[in-house]
């Protein structure tokens, strides 16, 4: 499955947003490194529903996709949420990028930065 993305700049900011129809925060991983953000996420049928499929487009199915960013960011002051089926993660913008990773938590309604080794 694909993720349509957008990404612009605020004044002291980088904001990524992107579509996820039905994902719920459980569904969606989010990491950001000083360039780039990777957003990745599975969701499946749920339990005991038995149907007989032509064309199957929608909310099942992983996702994965890494987004490069405009300018360098501190990942590890990044924040997420997702609502109304839109994920945002709005990432500080720094003078020189860093060779720091971090994966973003979501939480409701903002989430908090979990800082990672170096990969």
């Amino acid at each position: 499955m694909w993720l349509r993305v957008d990404v612009y700049e605020e004044a002291e900011a980088i904001v990524l947003e992107a579509e996820a129809p039905g994902r719920t925060r459980e569904d969606l991983w989010v990491r950001a490194t000083g360039a780039s953000v990777w957003i990745a996420g599975a969701a499946d049928e749920p339990a005991g529903r038995e149907r007989r499929y032509h064309r199957r487009e929608r909310r099942t199915g992983t996702l994965r996709r890494e987004v490069p960013l405009p300018a360098a960011v501190d990942p590890s002051r990044g924040r997420a949420w997702l609502s109304r089926g839109v994920l945002r993660v709005r990432l500080p913008r720094v003078a020189a990028c860093k060779s720091t990773c971090a994966e973003v938590t979501l939480l409701e309604p903002l989430a908090r930065s979990e800082v990672c080794e170096n990969a």
